[in-house]
């Protein structure tokens, strides 16, 4: 079995990936070509090239039983679907944000085999936001997460970082009586 990996991130030289994984810049290659047109025209040609993506990326896993597809991949199941491709597709680092009806996310999402989640309110949010069984969801430590992973302790202070699906609500009322500064990236 072979697998082909197309995600949003940043590479890292240390990413634990095996040998047989094939990873693919999702980012690189919509951005770099959605950039080349004026802003107002930007989000047009992002769906464009989003839909041009998935083709690209069918055509190059064609030898692969199985794709992981980050935020940009969404076309890549529906296509797969359509074309009858028998292939395992998963959706990974799913952000869907300022959507309107969710109908290309659900449709991407009813295609795949699993979703893959940060956080298990992610996941019922998703699930019932787009009215996807829950059981399609699946929540997992991306490789750098398990890279990064420490032993808590109790000293100096307290960070936290990112942007998705942050509750900094609960976090501050968490660390308001500790006797640590707070550093929120």
């Amino acid at each position: 079995m072979s697998f082909f990996v197309s995600r949003s991130v940043t590479f890292y030289s240390d990413d634990p990936w095996r040998e047989d994984v094939i990873l693919i810049d999702e980012r690189g290659y919509v951005n770099s070509r959605v950039e080349r047109f004026p802003v107002r025209l930007q989000s047009l040609f992002r769906r464009w090239f989003e839909f041009r993506f998935a083709c690209y990326l069918l055509s190059l896993s064609a030898k692969n039983d199985s794709i992981a597809v980050g935020r940009y991949g969404l076309w890549v199941p529906i296509l797969a679907k359509f074309l009858h491709l028998k292939r395992y597709i998963i959706l990974t680092d799913i952000e869907w944000p300022k959507v309107k009806s969710g109908l290309l996310n659900r449709t991407a999402a009813l295609a795949s085999k699993a979703l893959c989640c940060f956080t298990s309110e992610e996941s019922k949010r998703y699930s019932r936001q787009y009215r996807i069984p829950e059981n399609k969801f699946h929540l997992v430590h991306t490789p750098f997460d398990l890279t990064n992973l420490r032993e808590p302790v109790d000293s100096e202070y307290i960070f936290t970082g990112g942007y998705q699906a942050r509750d900094w609500d609960t976090l501050l009322r968490a660390v308001k009586d500790l006797p640590y500064p707070v550093h929120v990236l």
